[in-house]
């Protein structure tokens, strides 16, 4: 829901008139979190996600020129809260310059009920998957404004009304997502997920 927001293939509405594009080169691991950047950044940046769209993250295993691409990164934003820990932590072991901007921590997640302490080991204590609630993505565009800014100092003003306006584009749209369970009778507003 949240990539309908978003430009198809990391276009950006407003990209620089004489087409010399992003300033600044940014990976991100999952193609979600490329959008969020990009939507951010917009013609200042240019996040490729390393995780194919059609892949799932939980499965995904990175071939050499993913690697090879990762190793060559400075910022690598993640979801983070353990959600690709095990394959981003392996690779970049020998790459301790390459900064990894987590981004779950400040979405304020959801602590599982029940878990013990092999699960939290694994799988954290907290759901990585907070995307779900536009809310939740809402506080997270803050942070990448915050890392962008600090990257790239000159485009703080941009970054920030780049935030707010996909901000309220966030909140747009989980007004509408309330409105559209509002049409639910709540006897029956029972969801079943994979998650």
């Amino acid at each position: 829901v949240l990539l309908a927001c978003s430009p198809s293939s990391g276009a950006h509405a407003d990209d620089s008139a004489d087409g010399t594009g992003a300033d600044l080169t940014i990976m991100a691991t999952t193609p979600m979190v490329a959008s969020w950047v990009n939507q951010v950044g917009g013609h200042r940046v240019s996040a490729t996600s390393i995780i194919p769209y059609s892949m799932d993250p939980h499965s995904y295993q990175p071939a050499a020129k993913d690697v090879a691409a990762i190793t060559q990164a400075k910022y690598i934003f993640a979801v983070g809260l353990l959600y690709e820990a095990a394959w981003l932590n392996k690779l970049l072991l020998n790459h301790p310059e390459t900064t990894i901007v987590e981004l779950g921590h400040s979405s304020a997640p959801i602590k599982f009920r029940a878990h013990n302490d092999e699960d939290a080991h694994l799988h954290g204590r907290h759901d990585p998957h907070f995307w779900f609630d536009p809310t939740r993505v809402s506080s997270v565009i803050g942070k990448i404004a915050t890392v962008l800014s600090d990257i790239d100092p000159d485009g703080t003003a941009y970054y920030s009304q780049r935030a707010q306006a996909y901000t309220q584009e966030l909140q747009s749209l989980n007004d509408h997502i309330s409105i559209q369970i509002e049409t639910i009778p709540k006897a029956r507003r029972k969801l079943v997920s994979v998650h």
